[in-house]
């Protein structure tokens, strides 16, 4: 199997700055596949997040190479499914929140991916649990969740994917 070399990066937080830095490393390594891990906005309403969604995406398509996109914990569902429909006929954004994506194979290897994640920013959009089962013993936290974070909270969850795959990880 060929090696596969990808250049991943997360929690940003909208530091255009430093996200053109990791690019320029990026393309001089001359990475396969470009994995945007979550955190990637700028902290603030969903326009702010919106627009340094959409410029780091730019910057990135830049290396014409694939980028792997899925939120973590500051992504608004809003600001991030809205930025994301701006580039949904582009053949090298993938957007790995969708379940259809959550496992790809690149090179011969399985990329697998699980979006949001365990911790809540204010305006995330994302929780990353084990299995629906959290979401009865949890009931109360996540009312609370709702009510305190703006927007829509949408669930992963780890179990699914586990046996849609037949994987054996975080067990």
């Amino acid at each position: 199997m060929q090696p596969l070399n990808l250049g991943i990066m997360n929690c940003v937080h909208g530091n255009l700055k430093l996200f053109k830095r990791f690019l320029k490393i990026f393309s001089k390594e001359e990475v396969d596949a470009i994995i945007l891990n979550g955190d990637i906005n700028k902290d603030g309403n969903d326009r702010v997040q919106i627009n340094s969604i959409v410029k780091a995406l730019r910057e990135a398509l830049k290396l014409r190479k694939p980028v792997y996109i899925m939120p973590g914990s500051h992504e608004s569902h809003n600001a991030y499914t809205k930025s994301l429909k701006r580039f949904k006929k582009n053949k090298y954004v993938v957007d790995c929140f969708l379940a259809r994506n959550r496992v790809k194979k690149l090179k011969g290897y399985k990329l697998v991916f699980l979006p949001g994640s365990d911790a809540m920013a204010p305006g995330t959009g994302f929780r990353l649990l084990r299995d629906k089962k959290q979401i009865k013993r949890f009931e109360n936290y996540i009312k609370a969740l709702r009510e305190h974070f703006y927007g829509k909270i949408v669930f992963t969850f780890i179990n699914d994917l586990r046996q849609q795959e037949k994987l054996q990880i975080l067990k």
